[in-house]
C-alpha cells in the first residue's frame, strides 16, 4: 500500500500509524504545550501520518530567503515544524533547520542557493517522499521549486502542510517546561559549546548573513545612501544651513530607499512609513 493510499485507511479515532511508540498522553502533553503557547496549528495531520511500511525519512520543505520576518524566524519555524513531525512518529530531515546554524557559524553565505541545492541533493534522493510547508513565501521560493521538481523527477510523493505561525512570530517562544535549549547553547560559538553570543559576535554574525544578503556590501549601500543624502543637502533652499530634526526624518527615508532599490523588504517599508509619520509630527501635520 502507498503513502498516499494510507490516508483512508487511518483509524476513527484520527491516531496515525507510526514507527516510534509515543504514549497518547505524552503526545497530548505534546500538544497542550503547543497550543498554550500558540506555537502552531497542523491542518489534518494525518496527511501525513508515517506508514509503517514506508523505510527512510521525509524531506521537509520549508522557505528561508523568502520568508519575511527573517532567516533566523525561518530557522526557528523550521525547527519547530521538524519537531512537530519528529513526535508524531515521522522521521524527517529539515535542510533549513540543519544548514542555517552551519552557515552563520562556519562563516558560509546563507543564501547561496547553488552551494546549498548541491548539499542537499544526495538527502532529496534518499528521501522517501517531500513534505512542503506552507509557510509565508513558499510559493516564491526557488529552493522548495527546486526541491519539488526533484521529487516529482522521481515519483516519489509530495504532502503540502499547512502551518499556522504564533502571532508572536517575531520573538523565539519556548514553553517554560520544555527543556529545549536556547539558541545560544544550541550551536558553538567560536569553537566555545555553551558560550553566549557576545554582541560584537552578534554584529559580525548579522552583518555577514542577513542584513548582507538584504542592504548588499558595506561599501556600495553606503555609496547609495551617500549619494541620495547629498543630492537632498545640496537641493534644500539654504544647502549650508544645520540640519533640522525633520531634514533627519527625511534623510533616514531616503536610507532606507536606498537599501529596498536593492532588496524591496517589508521591514524597509514599515520603516519608511514610519519615518514619514516621523516627518509629520515633526512638522506638525500630526500631533505626537
Amino acid at each position: 500500500m502507498s503513502f498516499l493510499d494510507e490516508t483512508e485507511d487511518i483509524a476513527e479515532d484520527g491516531e496515525m500509524p507510526s514507527v516510534m511508540d509515543i504514549s497518547p498522553d505524552a503526545r497530548a502533553r505534546l500538544d497542550q504545550l503547543y497550543a498554550a503557547n500558540g506555537l502552531c496549528s497542523v491542518a489534518k495531520p494525518q496527511q501525513i501520518a508515517n506508514s509503517a511500511e514506508a523505510l527512510g525519512y521525509w524531506y521537509i520543505a520549508t522557505p528561508y530567503s523568502k520568508y519575511p520576518y527573517g532567516l533566523e524566524q525561518a530557522w526557528r519555524e523550521a525547527c519547530r515544524i521538524a519537531a512537530h513531525l519528529m513526535t508524531r512518529g515521522i522521521p524527517v530531515y529539515c535542510p533549513v533547520a540543519e544548514s542555517h546554524p552551519v552557515a552563520i557559524y562556519g562563516n558560509l553565505d546563507p543564501v547561496d542557493h547553488e552551494l546549498w541545492m548541491y548539499a542537499d541533493r544526495p538527502k532529496m534522493d534518499a528521501a522517501c517522499g517531500l513534505i512542503v510547508a506552507k509557510l509565508l513565501g513558499w510559493n516564491e521560493s526557488k529552493g522548495i521549486a527546486e526541491e519539488i521538481r526533484v521529487f516529482e523527477e522521481a515519483g516519489k510523493p509530495i504532502q503540502y502542510l499547512d502551518w499556522v505561525v504564533s502571532p508572536a512570530h517575531a520573538m523565539p517562544i519556548v514553553p517554560e517546561t520544555s527543556n529545549v535549549p536556547d539558541q545560544e547553547t544550541i550551536v558553538p560559538t567560536q569553537g566555545t559549546i555553551g558560550k553566549q553570543e557576545t554582541i560584537l559576535d552578534e554584529a559580525i554574525r548579522i552583518t555577514s548573513g542577513e542584513r548582507r544578503r538584504d542592504y548588499d556590501s558595506a561599501t556600495p549601500n553606503h555609496v547609495r545612501i551617500a549619494n541620495l543624502w547629498n543630492a537632498y543637502i545640496s537641493g534644500r533652499k539654504a544647502p549650508a544651513s544645520p540640519l533640522s530634526p525633520g531634514d533627519v526624518a527625511l534623510m533616514m527615508i531616503l536610507l532606507k530607499i536606498a537599501r529596498a532599490a536593492f532588496t524591496a523588504t517589508r521591514d524597509s517599508a514599515v520603516d519608511i512609513a514610519g519615518y514619514a509619520r516621523c516627518w509629520a509630527q515633526i512638522a506638525g501635520f500630526e500631533s505626537e
